[in-house]
């Protein structure tokens, strides 16, 4: 991941594109959640929904964490956005928050309850990365990919002729 890069995509090769913009209150993680769902129920492309489910939940976290820290708004509560973007083969969510601070993964003891969150993101996404934006804030986008074709980089298909070993986050096993 470096900072300052746009989402992978291109404004004419988007598919289909929605934008929710909350309150950066801990109630914003459900709101965005149900917001992927119906999106992505919307759009079909359920081979990636569990992925996106999480991933969104992570990066809205972080936003209204970082927002929050970064203080209040010039007039009225302090917003984040999320943006769901489809391309052919792939799902780009992208969380814009107040701060300008760039997020750094972060290697959680086992007893942590905190600091999981973009080590899952980077285990399930394809991409991911930062981009700051004009006028202050930043957005965090994941790439996934969608389709029949698809499978989580953390959960390959049964049929899949690769082997691999669940990856362990600070002691936690993660399938």
């Amino acid at each position: 991941m470096t900072t300052d890069r746009r989402p992978p995509y291109r404004p004419q090769d988007t598919r289909s594109h929605d934008r929710l913009t909350l309150a950066a209150v801990p109630e914003a993680v459900a709101a965005a959640r149900d917001f992927v769902r119906l999106a992505l129920r919307k759009w079909q492309p359920l081979s990636a929904e569990d992925d996106a489910l999480l991933v969104a939940s992570e990066l809205v976290t972080n936003a209204v964490t970082a927002t929050r820290r970064a203080g209040p708004g010039s007039e009225g509560p302090a917003l984040i956005a999320v943006r769901l973007t489809t391309l052919r083969d792939s799902l780009v969510i992208g969380v814009r928050d107040a701060s300008d601070h760039a997020p750094a993964p972060r290697t959680p003891d086992a007893g942590d309850e905190n600091g999981r969150g973009l080590l899952l993101v980077r285990l399930l996404a394809r991409d991911w990365g930062v981009h700051r934006e004009t006028g202050g804030g930043k957005t965090v986008w994941a790439k996934l990919m969608i389709g029949p074709e698809a499978q989580s980089p953390a959960h390959p298909t049964a049929n899949s002729t690769t082997s691999r070993t669940a990856p362990t986050i600070a002691g936690i096993r993660t399938s």
